[in-house]
């Protein structure tokens, strides 16, 4: 008899009409939520009124109660250990009893995982307008539509799941470029500290002193408004020469070679600030003019490093030839010259020293704003 009514009684649901009206549902109406459309996709085939969603929260093993659809009632959550919740689990598709838990509702359509096991929540919908009992076609065409359902919301919280890893992957990257910033505000404290034990008294020092310490005071607030704004701090045109000159005024050993003309560029100030306050013994920098860029050569007698570091190591981040160094100097200073539309490349060569070379595309057209010592800009 089951066989005869399933390949000779006429299907009371037309599958390809329902599928396309879940879709619909599902794609449409984006000012509803998720939820609320996948209740609502799963109501109109079975007919039911209202409806409401429980989701597997797996951390407290429960289906907890998410949304409604035309119904603010609530149900207490179902432990995964409950015999209703097994039952759900073996059967996509189940008939409540009038006098349960449940109740009003009148069927539980599970949700399946995709991804892993067990159930990704269950829908109940109260009984439909027409009062029909639950049958065979009727169950399929729930578990069909229960099955797409589940795709959508597991993609959308993969979706969801994957944006929130980028913006750890982002704080994280942040917070690791701010750390590498304030141990070199810290080194050159401690240095500061051991130079005063033997020149404290020179007058001479006591005002670099103070110009250091309200120098590496300000680094230390540019590094907070970084994290503050969730980024970089903010570009701003800095007229190259001049900046320059600035930052290499209180190092006299270091020669500036500027060669005539002017260039403005756009870069975080504490980027260029960066790029020039360059750790080892700088002998000379150099800048050069050219129609649309401006090059900066940064040349020192450091002890060097050979041609395989820096082609595999140098700019590879967390790698570090220093026993406390956190590996992120050189990848941070490339990722923020590429970022201003310009490039970075290392020459160097072991107990001769190293030279940097820097092209920045230079900009025109609008007014240039200066930074000041303490990084602020005006026009």
């Amino acid at each position: 008899m089951v066989m005869l009514s399933r390949h000779f009684v006429a299907a009371p649901y037309d599958y390809r009409q329902e599928w396309l009206r879940c879709i619909a549902t599902l794609s449409a109406d984006r000012e509803a939520s998720v939820a609320q459309r996948a209740i609502k996709a799963l109501a109109d085939t079975a007919d039911a009124p209202t409806g409401i969603l429980l989701l597997h929260d797996r951390d407290h093993a429960r289906l907890r109660y998410t949304e409604g659809w035309n119904t603010a009632q609530e149900l207490p959550a179902i432990p995964t250990n409950a015999p209703l919740f097994s039952e759900i689990v073996n059967n996509t598709v189940i008939e409540l009893t009038q006098d349960g838990p449940m109740a009003p509702f009148w069927l539980a359509v599970a949700l399946p995982d995709p991804f892993e096991a067990g159930p990704l929540g269950v829908v109940l919908l109260s009984r439909s307008r027409a009062a029909q009992p639950l049958h065979r076609e009727m169950a399929t065409l729930l578990a069909v539509v229960a099955g797409e359902i589940s795709l959508v919301m597991a993609e959308r919280r993969a979706a969801e799941a994957l944006a929130i890893a980028r913006k750890f992957e982002e704080t994280g990257k942040r917070f690791a470029f701010v750390a590498h910033d304030i141990k070199n505000v810290a080194n050159q404290l401690a240095l500061l500290i051991d130079n005063a034990q033997r020149h404290i008294t020179d007058p001479a020092f006591q005002a670099d002193l103070i110009a250091t310490v309200g120098d590496s005071v300000e680094k230390i607030r540019s590094m907070i408004r970084r994290l503050d704004q969730g980024g970089a701090g903010g570009s701003a045109r800095i007229d190259v020469g001049e900046r320059m000159r600035d930052l290499l005024a209180h190092r006299s050993a270091i020669l500036l070679e500027d060669a005539p003309g002017s260039s403005t560029i756009l870069i975080e100030p504490m980027v260029f600030d960066m790029i020039i306050n360059h750790e080892a013994q700088l002998v000379s920098v150099e800048l050069r003019h050219s129609e649309g860029w401006v090059t900066i050569r940064i040349i020192d007698s450091g002890c060097g490093m050979s041609a395989h570091f820096v082609r595999e190591q140098l700019f590879k981040p967390f790698t570090s030839t220093k026993p406390s160094g956190f590996g992120l100097g050189a990848f941070q200073t490339r990722e923020l010259v590429v970022q201003a539309g310009g490039r970075l490349d290392v020459v160097s060569e072991e107990g001769v020293g190293t030279t940097i070379t820097i092209r920045l595309p230079t900009v025109v057209g609008t007014p240039m704003i200066q930074i000041d010592d303490r990084g602020e800009s005006h026009e």
